[in-house]
């Protein structure tokens, strides 16, 4: 039923035309909410759900951003760096990586026997909504999702071995966005 109701809003959003008055908002606009990952304001959502036209300029828009973006990103040679965090007691298996060039990845314990993961966004410029993942080179996945408000990312470590015994395989995390490497996996 809600793919019928997906499709339906698809092909009338592909079939909708543009009011000959309606504002068309500059690209320049738009980018400053990608940039800063701003919330839209209730007329921007209007347009954007009204206007073809604006849809196409936010998402040259959007891909001009992430784009510009990933070359900048691209041309970081950044190789992770494990260490355990410095911490005494129960904190000793706390994994930490450094040198992810504007990430924080840390995995801590998590009950008796869990573990959770988190990845702290810190540099500016991704755009509103892009989805990270965390995987290494074999492509097992540790961690996805979009960050929230103070662009930290939570999961649970999924993988059988112990983050220390995995890691200790050789197996160092990439990030990527929208599945475009950012920090590539060693």
């Amino acid at each position: 039923m809600a793919d019928r109701f997906s499709d339906l809003i698809i092909e009338m959003l592909g079939n909708q035309a543009d009011d000959i008055d309606m504002p068309v908002l500059p690209s320049e606009h738009w980018q400053k909410h990608i940039q800063t990952g701003g919330r839209l304001t209730d007329g921007d959502l209007a347009l954007l759900a009204s206007s073809p036209t604006n849809r196409a300029v936010y998402e040259e828009t959007y891909q001009r951003c992430l784009k510009s973006y990933i070359d900048k990103a691209a041309n970081s040679n950044c190789v992770p760096a494990l260490r355990a965090a410095a911490a005494s007691g129960d904190d000793d298996d706390d994994v930490v990586f450094e040198n992810l060039d504007g990430f924080s990845l840390s995995i801590v314990p998590s009950g008796r026997t869990g573990w959770r993961i988190r990845l702290t966004v810190l540099r500016p410029g991704f755009p509103q909504g892009a989805e990270f993942n965390v995987k290494d080179k074999t492509g097992k996945v540790w961690l996805t999702g979009t960050p929230d408000r103070d662009g930290e990312i939570y999961g649970r470590w999924e993988i059988n071995n112990a983050p220390k015994e995995y890691i200790g395989q050789g197996l160092l995390p990439g990030i990527f966005v929208d599945d475009i490497p950012i920090i590539r996996a060693k």
